[in-house]
């Protein structure tokens, strides 16, 4: 997780529904896991990433992509 559970505050302002994975899910989660999560519940992922970072999460990101 690499947004704070603020924002869902910050949503919120604007009648925006979210929920903060923290809040659903443990927090040391594979990517893929927290993906099919998010498609099963009908959300969308809202993070900030580099493209140095964790090459699972774009794997899982291409695979919910490719798969929804």
């Amino acid at each position: 997780m690499n947004l704070s559970p603020d924002w869902v505050g910050v949503f919120e302002k604007y009648n925006i529904s979210s929920v903060h994975w923290s809040c659903v899910g443990d927090p040391r989660e594979k990517d893929s896991i927290i993906m099919e999560w998010t498609r099963t519940n009908g959300y969308i992922i809202f993070t900030q990433f580099t493209l140095s970072d964790d090459e699972e999460f774009i794997y899982a990101l291409g695979q919910f992509i490719y798969v929804s």
